[in-house]
């Protein structure tokens, strides 16, 4: 079993018009009992204002307008935050380079602390909200990708964080240096 962990999958042509159809997804882990990740290019139609309206908290102008990620489609309610590794509560996952992922507490205390930080300045200097993540039961990703539905590809920082979501696919394939769109939708065994 290979380890997939901290390298993005990309959807094959061949899972078009499917939920996943041209999705980026980062690996958080992958190991013998499953794999969890976050889709990172399909933003959903609010921002993180409404959240911080909904909380009652001053938002800095600096993440105005900041757009929410729809991770994937298990547990789809639940937000997650993927970000540096500079903010950190009994909650967060450290991760390869410098990454943690914040899950919710039961009461939610962790992302009311992590908002409260980033208002005052000493929340993490980069993160993403996804509202709900990719998973896959031990082996089922790597048979998965055995049958071509996925390509592996390593991790980019620029793409996580400062590559506009609608163009993140693009430049994985581009990172991978060729054309995705030329390979055939049918796979087949030689």
């Amino acid at each position: 079993m290979s380890d997939y962990s901290h390298q993005f999958l990309i959807s094959m042509p061949l899972l078009d018009g499917d939920y996943f159809s041209q999705s980026v997804i980062y690996i958080c882990t992958h190991d013998e009992r499953g794999t969890l990740g976050l889709v990172i290019n399909k933003p959903v139609d609010y921002t993180i204002t409404e959240i911080f309206e909904q909380l009652e908290l001053d938002m800095p102008k600096s993440i105005k307008g900041i757009r929410l990620i729809e991770g994937g489609p298990v547990a789809s309610d639940v937000p997650l935050i993927l970000h540096t590794d500079d903010w950190q509560s009994e909650n967060t996952w450290l991760l390869p380079d410098g990454l943690a992922l914040t899950f919710p507490s039961d009461e939610g205390r962790d992302f009311f602390d992590l908002f409260k930080a980033i208002v005052v300045g000493e929340g993490p200097k980069q993160f993403l909200l996804a509202l709900g993540h990719s998973g896959w039961g031990g082996g089922q990703l790597d048979a998965e990708i055995e049958e071509n539905t996925w390509l592996t590809c390593s991790y980019d920082p620029k793409v996580l964080f400062d590559i506009p979501f609608e163009k993140r696919y693009q430049r994985i394939c581009d990172n991978l240096g060729f054309d995705i769109n030329l390979i055939s939708r049918h796979g087949g065994d030689a």
